[in-house]
């Protein structure tokens, strides 16, 4: 892997993963110039889950709909 000086791929990936709501593939890694295996990284990291081939998904992706649907407790 070819790791350009001065590039942080990490804060790069955490950030498409931001901008696209925690639903990452393959093919917009490698348009932002990220390296795949930061993809294989954040997998083993368990910061992203693969769904399918290709497809990559946040840990967090659903966590704000989740508390937005979830039920509010009468005192």
């Amino acid at each position: 892997m070819k790791v350009k000086a001065g590039v942080n791929y990490r804060e790069m990936l955490e950030s498409l993963i931001e901008e696209h709501e925690g639903l990452i593939l393959t093919t917009d890694v490698t348009k932002a110039g990220i390296p795949r295996t930061y993809l294989g990284t954040f997998v083993r990291e368990d910061i992203l889950e693969r769904v399918t081939h290709g497809v990559y998904l946040s840990k967090h992706a659903f966590e704000a709909e989740l508390s937005v649907c979830k039920p509010k407790v009468a005192d």
